[in-house]
């Protein structure tokens, strides 16, 4: 199995006006690319540019990394952009969603990825294409700094003309070559052939229905995706909301499990932290534009989970070890000038910057919160990171929309 796969270079091109890709995954990779990379408008522009000179070397594509050598001028440069690969469980509920979809497979091995694949994917999850704060890059280029390079939009170009020729790709770069993923989906159809269909029942029906006796709780929580969900959806209740009750009605459920399996249960969230959650995984729903506040909880617990949405809320007081410390990492990132608020009780984990107008505030795990002024409050504005610097390059406040990354914690 090959577990990373090179690519000769591409020589000059004539540039073309419209997408760079051609295919609808390969726009979505560049796009999602575009949006979560933190490069600038000036950035990609001169990317593209040198994507079509035939300056960018051979491409290695392995799990989570695809790596190129560009040439500018007299000087080379290393270049690299990253991305988290899946974990063992997430490749788990992907392909068992592959195997109750055999359309899916015989799509891929004609070289073209269904959009409903796509969608599919992120329903159960398991985003098939990069989300907030699972893409990076580097080089070792002058300009490089925390938020990319120009080589580094060229290399990102450069892999949507890879992508458009094989979405196998995309996989790979996930986790799987094309012959480990085919190989445990011919396992896991065989499975779905020998099982018994399962049939679906109306509400009356499953009302109905006497009930048996209740299974023993199991020693393991479960892992694998919930059952899907067959039902119709009660008059009144709009069809959407019904798979999101659902959702959540599953993951109150794994929790209690996993408490009783331990001997020191986590912590109950609250009403407010459980609202948070629920409103971070479905951020087109009316309540969360509507009510400022849940929408400013909701964007704490998407970029943060639970940690996030307790510093989003409640300040506290550093030790002198920890202030220190924390004054240290900041005047050696260079970020400018920045003020450490402070309350009754003395100095807190906020510091606030002038210029722009950014407050760093440093989580009890040691991490930087971004914060950005909304309309007269202070909103989260992207992940936490160790480094200050990185969590001080936010991109602009965002506009409410439905995530593609799956929250933490749930």
């Amino acid at each position: 199995m090959r577990r990373a796969r090179g690519f000769p270079a591409f020589g000059r091109m004539q540039r073309r006006l419209g997408p760079v890709a051609q295919t609808w995954w390969g726009r979505e990779w560049t796009r999602v690319l575009e949006e979560k990379s933190g490069l600038d408008a000036e950035q990609l522009k001169a990317g593209r540019k040198i994507a079509y000179t035939g300056t960018v070397g051979p491409i290695t594509l392995s799990p989570g990394r695809i790596s190129a050598e560009v040439r500018e001028g007299h000087d080379f440069y290393e270049t690299y952009v990253a991305i988290t690969p899946f974990e063992d469980r997430e490749w788990g509920w992907l392909l068992e969603e592959f195997a109750n979809r055999s359309g899916y497979l015989a799509a891929l091995l004609d070289h073209e990825m269904p959009q409903d694949l796509a969608t599919s994917a992120a329903g159960i999850g398991v985003p098939l294409f990069p989300t907030t704060g699972g893409v990076d890059t580097e080089c070792d280029c002058d300009d490089w700094h925390s938020l990319g390079c120009r080589h580094a939009a060229a290399l990102v170009y450069q892999a949507a003309w890879l992508l458009d020729a094989d979405p196998f790709l995309l996989f790979l770069l996930l986790g799987k070559d094309e012959e480990e993923l085919l190989l445990e989906l011919q396992f896991r159809t065989v499975a779905h052939v020998r099982r018994p269909a399962a049939r679906g029942s109306s509400i009356a029906d499953a009302y109905a229905r006497t009930p048996g006796p209740l299974p023993d709780i199991p020693v393991e929580v479960p892992r694998e995706p919930a059952p899907r969900l067959d039902v119709s959806s009660p008059p009144g209740l709009p069809p959407e909301l019904l798979p999101q009750l659902y959702a959540n009605a599953v993951w109150h459920a794994r929790h209690l499990l996993a408490d009783s399996a331990n001997a020191e249960p986590e912590p109950r969230l609250d009403m407010n932290e459980d609202l948070a959650r629920v409103i971070a995984q479905n951020f087109n729903v009316e309540i969360a534009r509507k009510i400022p506040p849940l929408r400013d909880a909701a964007m704490a617990w998407f970029y943060g989970g639970r940690e996030g949405y307790a510093i989003a809320h409640d300040k506290w007081a550093p030790s002198e070890l920890e202030l220190a410390r924390a004054r240290i990492a900041l005047e050696a990132a260079e970020l400018g000038e920045f003020t450490a608020e402070t309350d009754r009780e003395g100095p807190t984990n906020w510091f606030t910057f002038t210029e722009p107008r950014i407050q760093l505030r440093l989580g009890r795990d040691g991490r930087w919160y971004p914060f950005t002024m909304g309309k007269g409050d202070w909103v989260a504005a992207g992940p936490p990171d160790r480094d200050p610097a990185m969590a001080f390059a936010v991109p602009p406040p965002l506009k409410i929309k439905r995530p593609r990354k799956r929250v933490p914690d749930c």
